[in-house]
C-alpha cells in the first residue's frame, strides 16, 4: 500500500486503511471461491443457500470499496487471499473459519470508526458473516 494517502478524515488510521484494503481483499476471495463452492454443493438447496451468501460478499465488497475510496481518494486494486478449496467439505470449513474471523475484524473496524456509514456497514457485514458462518457450520456436517 503507497504511504503518500492524502490527510485522513475522522480519526481514521493507515492500520485501518489496511484492514478495510485486506477486507477489500477477503470478501473478492469469497465472491470467487463461493462460486466454486456453489457448484460443488450436494444439493440444490445448499447451492442456493451459498448464492445467497455469495450475493452478502458482493454487497460487502462494493461497500468496502465505496468506503476506501472515500477515505483515500484511491481505488484498491482487490488481490486473491488464498485459493480455493476443490472439496465441498473443506471449502465449507474454510469459508466458516474465515466468517469467523472476519467477524472479529470487522468489529473492531467499527469500533474504531468515528465515520457513521463506516460503522454502520462494517456492523452488518459483521452480522452478516456470523450468519453465513452459522451455514458453513452446517453444511461442514451435511
Amino acid at each position: 500500500m503507497n504511504n503518500d494517502i492524502p490527510q485522513l478524515p475522522y480519526g481514521i488510521n493507515r492500520e485501518m486503511i489496511r484492514n478495510i484494503a485486506r477486507s477489500i481483499d477477503d470478501e473478492y476471495t469469497a465472491v470467487i471461491c463461493y462460486e466454486v463452492l456453489m457448484q460443488m454443493a450436494p444439493d440444490e438447496y445448499a447451492a442456493n443457500r451459498i448464492m445467497r451468501i455469495r450475493e452478502d460478499k458482493m454487497r460487502h465488497y462494493r461497500m468496502f470499496s465505496e468506503i476506501y475510496t472515500m477515505i483515500t481518494n484511491r481505488q484498491h486494486q482487490p488481490q486473491m487471499m488464498r485459493e480455493c478449496p476443490q472439496d465441498f467439505r473443506e471449502g465449507s470449513r474454510a469459508a466458516f473459519i474465515d466468517e469467523q474471523e472476519n467477524v472479529e475484524v470487522y468489529l473492531r473496524i467499527a469500533e474504531e470508526a468515528d465515520i457513521p456509514f463506516v460503522r454502520r456497514s462494517y456492523r452488518r457485514a459483521s452480522s452478516d458473516d456470523q450468519n453465513s458462518a452459522v451455514w458453513f457450520l452446517y453444511f461442514m456436517n451435511m
